[in-house]
C-alpha cells in the first residue's frame, strides 16, 4: 500500500472521529471549565499558544477570559479568524511562539494539523516510538517567530499560558524572561526532554510548584504538589509508552489547593 493511498486513509479516519471529539468535548466541557477556574477567572488574560482550530480559546472564553490566540498555520488562521475574528474578547497573533523573533517553518502533517510540528527530533521520536509510525510530515510551511516576551509587552501579563506546540514547547518558554503566574506545558513521554528543559526553565525564572495531567483528563494525576524534579519523575514512572498530557505550573499554591 504506497504512503499516499494510506494517508488518505488516516485523514479519512480522522474526520469520522471529529465529531465524537466535539461531543466529547461538549460533554466534559463543565469539568474542563471547572479544572481551568483553578487558574483563570473572569476577566482575565490568557495566552493560547498552539491555538489550533482554538478549542481550548472556546474554553477559555466559556470562564470568562480574554484571549491571545498564538497560531502560525495559514489553514488554522482562517478556522480562528472565521470564528474569532469579530470577538472583542480574542486578539489572534498569526506566529509561532520561539526563542527569538525570526523566521522558520513548520513540518506540516500529512494526516491532521494538530500534528503539525516545528520539532523534526519530536516527529522523529513519536514515529519511532510506534504511536504515529504510519504518519507523513512531507510538507512545510514558513512561519514567523514571536517571543513570549513581546507579546507580554503588547498585550500584558496573562493569568494563564497554554503551551501546546508538538515538541516545541522548550523554545517557546525561551522567549520568556520572566515567570509568568501559570502555565501548562503540553508533553510526550516519548519526547520528555523537552518538557524536563522547559520546566528546568521555569524553574529557574520562579518558585513554581508543578503538578501533571494525562491525556485530556481534568484532574491532576500527582497527589502533591511537586517540585521541577518530582513532576518529571512522576511522569516517567508511569511506563506507558504514549503516554501524554500537561505539566501545570503555578508560582500560588491555590490552584493545587486539593492537595495542601
Amino acid at each position: 500500500m504506497n504512503n499516499t493511498f494510506f494517508n488518505w486513509i488516516l485523514r479519512s479516519y480522522s474526520r469520522t472521529r471529529l465529531p465524537a471529539k466535539w461531543l466529547k468535548r461538549k460533554y466534559y466541557k463543565s469539568g474542563a471549565m471547572r479544572f481551568m477556574k483553578r487558574f483563570v477567572k473572569p476577566g482575565g488574560l490568557v495566552f493560547d499558544v498552539g491555538a489550533n482550530y482554538g478549542w481550548k480559546t472556546e474554553l477559555f472564553l466559556a470562564v470568562g477570559a480574554r484571549v491571545v490566540a498564538i497560531e502560525p498555520q495559514s489553514e488554522c488562521l482562517r478556522v480562528l479568524k472565521r470564528k474569532y475574528g469579530s470577538n472583542l474578547s480574542v486578539f489572534i497573533e498569526p506566529f509561532a511562539a520561539g526563542a527569538a523573533e525570526t523566521q522558520s517553518h513548520i513540518w506540516k502533517s500529512d494526516v491532521r494539523n494538530q500534528l503539525s510540528s516545528m520539532a523534526p527530533d519530536w516527529i522523529f521520536a513519536v514515529r519511532n516510538s510506534g504511536r504515529f509510525k504510519h504518519f507523513e510530515w512531507s510538507s512545510k510551511e514558513d512561519v514567523n517567530l514571536v517571543t513570549l516576551d513581546s507579546l507580554v509587552q503588547k498585550h500584558g501579563i496573562p493569568a494563564f499560558c497554554k503551551i501546546d506546540t508538538e515538541g516545541y514547547e522548550f523554545q517557546a518558554i525561551q522567549g520568556l524572561s520572566q515567570p509568568l503566574p501559570s502555565l501548562s506545558i503540553e508533553y510526550h513521554v516519548e519526547f520528555l526532554e523537552a518538557a524536563v528543559k522547559s520546566v528546568e526553565y521555569l524553574a529557574r525564572l520562579g518558585d513554581y510548584s508543578f503538578n501533571y495531567t494525562i491525556g485530556e483528563h481534568h484532574g491532576f494525576a500527582g497527589k502533591n504538589r511537586l517540585d521541577s524534579k518530582a513532576v518529571i519523575n512522576a511522569i516517567a514512572s508511569r511506563k506507558v509508552s504514549s503516554l501524554q498530557g500537561d505539566i501545570y505550573a503555578s508560582l500560588s499554591l491555590n490552584p493545587f489547593s486539593d492537595f495542601a
